[in-house]
Formats: C-alpha cells, structure tokens, sequence
C-alpha cells in the first residue's frame, strides 16, 4: 500500500511543483540570498555583506553566468532533497533489504507542506537534512562495503567537504548532524572496536576531523573576503527558565506539524502527528532493548546515528530561545525528524512481515494526508507569505512610473527585485532595531541582515521608499528631516514616498556593516 500511495504523492507534488516554486519566491528569507548573488555577479562587491546562509550564496553566484541560471537557482534545492532521500533509501537497502528501501522511499517523499517548503527552497535548512543523509550513508558504506583504501579515503574526502560546507553554511547541521556523527564512531569503537581494520577508523576519524576544517576554512574564507554572518538572536541564546515550558510545548507540536498537522489541528494531524512520534521513539526502544546485540555495525551505526540525531535536535530546540522567537515559525527546525524516522521505521519493520503489515495503513495513511495537504496548500497559494498577493500593485506601479530603484522593509524588498527579474533594484530597510548594531543614527536605517553594503552608497535618484502597513520594519512614514520628499503616491494599502537622490545616503551605517569580522 505505502508505494502506491508514494506514487500519488509524487505525480501529485510533480504537478504543483512549478506553482510551489513560485509562490516560495514571494518569501524574502527564500530569494535574498539569490538577489545577493545577482547583484555582486553584475555589478560586483566592495563593501560588507552579511548573509545568513552563506552557502547557497556561493552556488548561486557559481551559477550566475549559466543561461538558464535563474531556473537552477530555483529547482537545485530540490534536486538536493532528491538526493538526501536517495542517501536514506540507499542506506535502507545496504542494511535491511529491498523491502525497507521501498517502504524509506514512500515515507521519505512523502514530505507534510512545512517539510516540502524546506525542501524546494533555499536558505530553508535543505543542506541539512542532506548532510544528515550523507553522514548516515557514510556510516553504513564505512561499515558494510568492501573497498580498497584509495576508494574509501577519495569517499572520506568527498564527504568532509560536502559535509563540511554544510555546516559553514548551517550551524543547525551541528546538532542535527556533526555531533551525532562523532558520537556514533565514538560508540562504535567502544563497541565494536573488532569489527574493522584500523585503517577504516582512521578514515572515519579524518572525515569527522575533515567536516570540520572545511567548516572553519569556509568561514574564515568568507570573512577574509568580507562577508559576514549574523543570526536571530533566539539562535545565540540559551533558553531562559521561564520559556523551558513554552519550548517542549512547541516542540512537541512542531513534530505533529512537521508529520502534517495544520496549525489550526485536526482529528487527522493528531493521528498523523502520533505517528511520526512513534516512528522516533520505535528506534530509541530497538536501540536501548536490544543495547545493539540483535545489530550488525552497520544497522548500529546507523540506527545510533539518526537517534543522537533526534536527541540533538531536540535538545537544541529545548535548550536554545529559538522557539520563544520563532513562535510558530520555529517547526521548520525539526524537520530532520520527518528525515529520522523515514530512515529507520523501514529498517526495523523489515525485520518481520508482521511489523510491515503493523504500520502499512498508518504509513499509506499519512502519505495520501500529505498528498492531498500539498495540493490544497499549493491551490490555496499559501505556500507564499500572505501579503505577497498585494505587493503586485505597487510593482506594477513602479514599474510604470519608472521608478526602479528604492527601498522597503525586508519581507518585501527582496521579493519585489526578483519577481521583476531585477527589473526593480529594492534593498531592505528597517524603522525596527532588535539590538545596538542596527541603529545608524536615523529613524530608518538599512537592514544589515541579508544585504550588502554597497547598496546604500548614495547613487543617483529618483529613489522611494515603500511604507507597507503589513510589514512591522517600515510600517510608518519616513521622518521629514531624512531627505526632501518630492511626491507621495498611495497605492492599495501602500505609501510610496518618492526622493530626487539617493534617501539612503542620508541614512547612515548601522555598525553591522562595518564590526570586525575577526
């Protein structure tokens, strides 16, 4: 039942696909990173930048000169998605059989709408659910494939810098990943120490050692080339003893939501949600039962490896002020669950045709939920931010008008510069500061947060500025003394205020564009 229910779901999630794509590219955490890219590949960078997920930015502007450049940007998320479930059916194959491969991949692809938006953009933590993948297969081909040295230290290679670059890219991948990483070889040479030449640990000890000079060489590239980073401040923070509640509450909701419970909920999420918590849990009892007896090494390891994984999650998300932020947004950052237990249910049901039976209706079940949640969401447009819509207006307008160059709040900047093919050049800007290093000296200043400094140098006019009542960063008139105001146009629930030069040469550098990044 699971794989035919997989194939619904993936003609499905193929048919909406190019709609999903395009609603996801209203969404400026999305297409940031890609307006970065164009605009240094054109115009070039002498200033600071501050990205946020600094990897992608490094693809995007490899690819930038390619023809068709703007559809690879779009769909390379989900090709990597693609092959992160590939890893995990591989990995379910190497070590339990066609069976399990077959029941890993209905599961794996059949990702809830939070999960699927994850998967198909950018800057959307999509590297690492990849590099969680590739760490689980590196595990299981270390301790089940017979190759040469020079075979298995080329892989060793391979999978540091691959990994290693994910993780410069997202810290999430150190929890998620990394970490249960070492500790998994750490356990296995406890363990099962017999179990390989010492050449082979050796190999995995380098790997472990490899991720993390990449990781470091990455950074420290990025910065000797004057790009910065700078995070919410929920992800630098440890949790404060009055959101440790409010913490395991999200926690357990945002599984339900990462299995495919709306946020409103529903009789359906709820058994969904059930469901993929005890697709975590099952390997944790296997695990601790069995204490890896009834195991080979490679299932041990890769059963180890996606429970540290969990816990690692878990305990990031519980222990960090990430969720206090976030609120409802914080359940993008479980997603590796969803990965976890696509993973290793396959693995532990097919040891015995009756636990394959036991969870086929509940399996097939959420993958028809899921389906049908993907193509009402996609229908429904709410793949995109729920403001989007209205931004046409004012694009067309400007357009129009001629007005090609200005200035918004971040959720809307962005956006506005990549769904005119850049046709409009719109940099983010900020009347809200969350901490001194965003303060310039004005009331408005430019956002340093996914943005480079070269765009606020004081070119040529006209320039405006977009007042969106939606959007709490620029929701207020610009203040009268920043620049003489020529025209105020009013479109839909927008302001567009209009200046001869440059408004943002008046505005100042907040001290995020210029700190020491050593």
């Amino acid at each position: 039942m699971p794989p035919a229910a997989a194939l619904i779901y993936a003609l499905v999630m193929l048919r909406r696909l190019p709609e999903i794509v395009d609603q996801l590219t209203w969404n400026a955490d999305y297409v940031s990173v890609m307006v970065m890219a164009q605009s240094v590949g054109t115009s070039g960078k002498s200033g600071r930048a501050v990205i946020i997920q600094i990897g992608w930015y490094w693809f995007d502007l490899a690819t930038e000169h390619l023809p068709f450049h703007r559809q690879v940007w779009e769909y390379a998320p989900f090709v990597l998605a693609m092959a992160a479930l590939a890893l995990i059916v591989w990995t379910a194959w190497r070590v339990a059989g066609r069976f399990a491969a077959l029941l890993a991949a209905s599961i794996g692809i059949a990702a809830a709408p939070i999960a699927l938006a994850t998967q198909v953009a950018q800057s959307f933590h999509g590297t690492t659910w990849f590099g969680c993948a590739l760490l689980a297969a590196y595990l299981c081909a270390l301790l089940s494939s017979k190759m040469s040295r020079r075979a298995l230290i080329a892989m060793s290679v391979l999978v540091a810098l691959l990994a290693g670059f994910a993780s410069a890219t997202d810290p999430l991948l150190v929890p998620a990943g990394d970490a249960p990483f070492a500790l998994t070889l750490i356990a296995l040479w406890r363990l099962r120490k017999d179990d390989l030449p010492r050449w082979k640990w050796l190999a995995g000890a380098g790997a472990a050692a490899g991720i993390g000079l990449t990781a470091g060489v990455m950074v420290l590239a990025g910065r000797v080339a004057g790009y910065g980073s700078s995070f919410p401040r929920g992800l630098t923070h440890f949790v404060t003893p009055d959101h440790v509640a409010g913490n395991a509450r999200q926690l357990v909701t945002g599984v339900f939501e990462v299995a495919g419970m709306p946020r409103g909920g529903s009789a359906l999420g709820v058994v969904l949600g059930l469901f993929l918590v005890a697709a975590l849990m099952i390997p944790m009892a296997w695990l601790i039962r069995s204490r890896g007896r009834d195991m080979d090494a490679a299932t041990l390891a890769v059963v180890g490896f996606w429970v540290a994984s969990i816990l690692g999650v878990a305990a990031a998300f519980l222990f960090s002020d990430l969720p206090h932020d976030f609120l409802q947004n914080s359940s993008r950052y479980l997603v590796s669950m969803f990965y976890a237990g696509a993973a290793t249910l396959p693995i532990w049901a097919a040891r015995a045709p009756l636990r394959l039976a036991l969870i086929a209706a509940p399996a097939t079940l959420l993958i028809l939920a899921n389906a049908a949640s993907v193509d009402s969401t996609a229908a429904a447009g709410r793949f995109s931010p729920s403001f989007s819509p209205s931004l046409s207006e004012p694009i067309a307008f400007l357009e129009q008008h001629g007005l090609t160059r200005g200035y918004a709040g971040y959720y809307d900047a962005a956006p506005m510069s990549f769904k005119t093919d850049f046709a409009l050049h719109v940099s983010p800007v900020t009347e809200v500061f969350t901490s001194p290093e965003d303060v310039c000296g004005n009331p408005i200043c430019p956002f340093a947060y996914n943005s480079l400094s070269d765009w606020y140098r004081g070119d040529a006019g006209p320039t405006f500025i977009l007042v969106d009542p939606g959007i709490h960063q620029v929701d207020q008139p610009p203040p009268p003394g920043l620049d003489q105001v020529m025209t105020v146009y009013h479109v839909g629930r927008y302001e567009i205020y209009v200046y001869a030069d440059d408004v943002a040469a008046h505005m100042g550098t907040p001290p995020r564009f210029t700190r020491s990044l050593f």
